[in-house]
């Protein structure tokens, strides 16, 4: 929670479960059409320790520093963080094609 009333901080953090389902089913429909059926094991393996290990390193970095600051400062970084990694993407992307 980042606010103190309840009601609201309940009501975005379900919107936010509900994003991630929508994220997950998503990317396992995405990981069906973009590996090839013989390796789909291994790649999707791959992608996921990858995506477990952001999360772990995420939680080791903008834990103490919601601990130390509020929890409203990490998910700030983490939100610019997140722009700025999807912009360099479409940077390599556009250079890839």
């Amino acid at each position: 929670m980042t606010i103190p009333q309840v009601y609201i901080s309940f009501v975005f953090r379900a919107i936010h479960e509900v994003g991630d389902g929508i994220a997950g089913v998503s990317l396992l429909f995405w990981i069906g059409r973009k590996f090839k059926e013989s390796r789909l094991g291994g790649d999707s393996g791959i992608f996921f320790v990858i995506m477990t290990m952001g999360q772990f390193t995420g939680s080791i970095i903008y834990g103490p520093i919601g601990f130390t600051y509020g929890y409203s400062l990490p998910l700030i970084i983490s939100g610019v963080v997140t722009i700025i990694c999807a912009g360099l993407f479409q940077i390599l992307r556009r250079r890839l094609e």
